[in-house]
């Protein structure tokens, strides 16, 4: 078979396996090395060489003061701040539950693909493949509760809306292309030739717009919105070495990342609230990695590493109030996602010689956590990092490293 290996995003704006008997028994997955290459992170490679950009003059960027927001002329200059804790973050550790006793079921066969999402409403999962020669490359699917053969759902291989209904690609020169899939209306949007997000309401887009000239990490970026059709285009505010990282779900504000100058070490955590104009910072420190939203935007998780005081290493939740800030104390952690706006799902390291790895959940306003899994009992090994969360948080599906099919863990309620 032959796969094409893409970058895609397998999350709520993106957008796209033959389940065998509940008595078939649990394969055991090895952690060999998988010799399939994953996508490397998006946004990794910097944008086209910038045209036709607001000349500099008109762009405001920030100056540099004493306070850690970028200052600029669409920026009130009484940007409220949260102050951090100054002695106390507290430290969590989470208690420690019974678990249920999930349902593990393989999906597909012949090591298919790579970065498998679910369809909108749970019933599918949706992959990028290329099953044969002379089948076309596109987006396939398999129906999570009747076995079947994979299917070709969609040839047109792009970023979607939430709904699936309008797809984006990058389109010639400084525009990306959109196109309705229900009403085949297609139009274009200058976007200096950078990927656009959808709002999760589908009625706006946001894109930043990065310096090409520099080190990589003290390149101004510019963040800016429109309309899906690409009116009201309006630049909100610059940073430095940074990006924008989500919309919350009232769409009407945007969580970002990055620094106040160039030369600055530590990275900022902010809101930007695009009806009251206003950038609030969250939380600063050296090296912020893997940030992401909750579902309804109260919590941000994410882990900081090579922190000026090694204490504050580790995985931090912050809410998006700015009030509470805490370092969550757990063992090795490998990869996490929220399953709802409460709970994030985390898989610990394995230790020297276990098989099979463990998902742990914990909720975030308790601090109690649950294992989801018990290795005796369900045995299974992602293959790099590769699994996804249903949006009802009740299903996982994920590259086995042992065969390279897609399985899929039932977590129940």
């Amino acid at each position: 078979m032959f796969l094409l290996i893409l970058i895609t995003v397998a999350c709520t704006n993106s957008d796209e396996a033959i389940p065998v008997d509940e008595a078939t028994p649990v394969v055991e997955l090895s952690t060999a090395t998988p010799t399939k290459t994953t996508p490397p992170p998006i946004e990794t490679t910097p944008p086209p060489t910038l045209t036709d950009t607001p000349s500099p003059t008109n762009t405001p960027t920030p100056t540099t003061t004493n306070t850690p927001i970028p200052t600029n002329t669409s920026i009130p200059t009484n940007t409220p701040i949260p102050t951090e804790t100054p002695t106390t973050r507290p430290t969590e550790t989470p208690t420690i539950t019974p678990t249920p006793t999930p349902r593990l079921r393989q999906l597909t066969s012949g090591g298919c693909c790579v970065r498998p999402f679910f369809s909108p409403d749970n019933r599918q999962v949706l992959f990028i493949d290329k099953p044969t020669d002379d089948a076309p490359t596109g987006i396939y699917g398999v129906e999570i509760e009747s076995p079947q053969t994979p299917v070709l759902i969609n040839q047109t291989i792009g970023f979607r809306n939430h709904d699936r209904t309008i797809v984006t690609t990058i389109g010639q020169g400084d525009f990306t292309n959109f196109t309705n899939e229900v009403t085949g209306e297609s139009w274009q949007v200058d976007t200096k030739g950078n990927r656009s997000y959808f709002s999760p309401d589908g009625e706006r887009i946001r894109w930043h717009v990065r310096d090409e000239d520099g080190p990589y990490d003290q390149r101004q970026v510019e963040l800016w919105i429109a309309d899906l059709d690409g009116s009201n285009t309006r630049f909100l505010t610059s940073l430095y070495g940074g990006s924008s990282i989500a919309w919350f779900a009232d769409n009407n504000r945007i969580l970002l990342v990055g620094k106040n100058q160039p030369a600055d070490t530590q990275y900022t955590l902010y809101v930007y609230d695009i009806s009251a104009d206003e950038l609030t910072a969250l939380f600063t420190e050296n090296r912020l990695r893997e940030i992401k939203l909750s579902d309804e935007g109260s919590w941000v998780v994410f882990y900081v590493t090579y922190a000026d005081d090694p204490t504050q290493d580790g995985l931090w939740l912050v809410s998006t109030d700015g009030q509470i800030q805490r370092r969550l104390d757990l063992p090795g952690f490998g990869a996490y996602q929220w399953q709802d706006d409460q709970h994030l799902v985390y898989i610990p390291m394995r230790e020297a010689g276990e098989v099979s790895m463990t998902l742990m959940r914990i909720d975030v306003t308790t601090g109690e956590m649950i294992p989801l899994t018990n290795p005796d009992e369900v045995s299974f090994s992602i293959a790099n990092g590769d699994w996804q969360l249903s949006s009802d948080g009740r299903m996982m599906v994920f590259v086995n490293s042992n065969d390279f099919n897609l399985w899929l863990l039932e977590l129940g309620e």
